[in-house]
């Protein structure tokens, strides 16, 4: 007699289990459980588990335009002197929100892109941080040869109260918007924004996200949510309610139908916008 192991069975047939929900949308959309991906393959099986993202204290680099040459991956070059880390292009060596010593004399800084700020080359790296190209020896005063330009000028948001855009916030809003009236992302919303960037099981859900962004010091309120950032709220049940921002004052998220919304920063329940963690 063969003995037959149910579980494993089980498991060996599924593929990807995908659990999600959010709170409530303008549609009123009532709330689930929240975000755990279960991704089995044969007898093993993995889980993602919620609330498990990487410690990002960088706030996301500004950055204009819409994104970088992504054909052009990131080069490293040492470190003439030790550099703090900015924010925001162009700032001062201890503006808040600075990182001391970000990279050693000598250490190797992994840029992914250059832009100009004003008549000087400024660097973003590959770990979220701004630094004066001066201080980093690419063998020119100009910009390096074979690293990407970042699109625009970076510059942290300035004139016309409305912050740059998310390097990844082209590819993002393709995605939201390639699904606009889809019926199969309802109660999704924080897997919905996740996705967006390429990536799932971060958060647990909209709230805890919210939550997790806060505690950084990463929620923005006065200013235009730039494109490919994420907005949040408080909703009428403890999971919350995020979108992913398009620019405009407009954003797309999901409901019984993944919508459009042109008002959001109207509602009384919102609580504010943040950057995509950049390693997520």
């Amino acid at each position: 007699m063969k003995t037959i192991n149910v579980v494993a069975a089980a498991i060996a047939a599924a593929s990807v289990l995908t659990l999600s929900a959010c709170g409530s949308s303008d549609d009123g959309i009532a709330a689930a459980p929240e975000t755990t991906e279960i991704i089995t393959s044969g007898a093993a099986m993995a889980v993602n588990a919620p609330g498990n993202a990487a410690t990002d204290d960088a706030e996301e680099a500004a950055l204009d335009g819409d994104e970088i040459n992504s054909a052009i991956g990131p080069k490293s070059f040492p470190a003439k002197v030790a550099i703090n880390g900015r924010k925001k292009i162009g700032q001062d060596a201890n503006a808040p929100g600075h990182k001391y010593d970000a990279y050693k004399a000598g250490q190797m800084v992994p840029i992914k892109c250059q832009a100009k700020h004003g008549s000087e080359v400024w660097d973003y790296t590959t770990d979220g941080w701004w630094v004066p190209d001066k201080y980093v020896k690419t063998g020119t005063d100009g910009f390096a040869p074979g690293v990407a330009r970042c699109a625009g000028s970076g510059g942290g948001g300035g004139g016309g109260g409305s912050a740059a855009a998310d390097p990844r916030a082209k590819e993002a809003i393709a995605f939201a918007r390639a699904r606009l009236g889809a019926t199969d992302w309802n109660m999704q919303c924080e897997l919905f924004v996740e996705r967006s960037v390429g990536t799932s099981g971060k958060q647990y859900s909209a709230m805890t996200h919210y939550e997790w962004q806060k505690a950084r010091g990463r929620i923005h309120t006065g200013s235009v949510p730039p494109p490919g950032s994420v907005v949040f709220f408080r909703s009428n049940t403890k999971w919350g309610h995020v979108m992913l921002s398009i620019g405009d004052n407009k954003a797309i998220s999901t409901g019984p139908k993944v919508y459009q919304d042109n008002h959001f920063r109207n509602r009384s329940d919102y609580l504010g916008w943040a950057y995509m963690p950049a390693d997520w």
